[in-house]
């Protein structure tokens, strides 16, 4: 079984893929062809927090003050182009149309589940009862994520600690 790109290529369309990278480096045929885009942010301040806690320890990261992440994180090109610069250019494809985005909040995600579940299906066109709503709300409860064992975070901690999951908590 083929990996990275080569297994996407192989995929039946519509293909789904997760990425952390800005619209400026997705591929030119996805915005021109207005490929859906799903855009999760969240809150500067909680973001910073858990890709710190995230990058902790891991293998060839250097290990950071929080003062020196921080900087990094909020006023740099570093770490996927700096925060500003990262949801400015999602912002920015938003209202210039260029790209067809739906942008939700990690928030309403835990505030609304159910209703931005519902916005996500509506948005890739995807028919769902309501019960199928609620399972995937269930099934996307933080708890459960965070038994789940399919968590490869741990095979790039030199310990094999998990990092990916936390506290499931935001700040206001």
């Amino acid at each position: 079984m083929p990996s990275g790109l080569g297994r996407l290529e192989e995929e039946d369309d519509p293909r789904l893929f997760h990425t952390h990278l800005p619209p400026s480096f997705l591929p030119k045929k996805h915005i021109e062809k207005r490929n859906k885009i799903i855009y999760l942010n969240r809150n500067p301040k909680d973001r910073a927090v858990s890709l710190y806690f995230f990058l902790q320890g891991k293998k060839g990261v250097p290990v950071w003050t929080w003062s020196f992440f921080f900087e990094n994180f909020i006023l740099t090109d570093d770490l996927y182009g700096g925060w500003f610069n990262f949801t400015r250019e999602f912002e920015k494809a938003i209202e210039d149309n260029t790209a067809n985005v739906l942008s939700i909040t990690y928030e309403d995600l835990k505030l609304a589940a159910i209703q931005t579940v519902t916005k996500i299906a509506n948005f890739l066109d995807v028919q769902v009862s309501d019960a199928l709503v609620k399972d995937i709300v269930d099934k996307c409860a933080f708890g459960n994520l965070k038994e789940n064992k399919l968590d490869v975070s741990v095979l790039i901690h030199p310990e094999g600690e998990s990092t990916l999951w936390r506290k499931g908590k935001f700040i206001f």
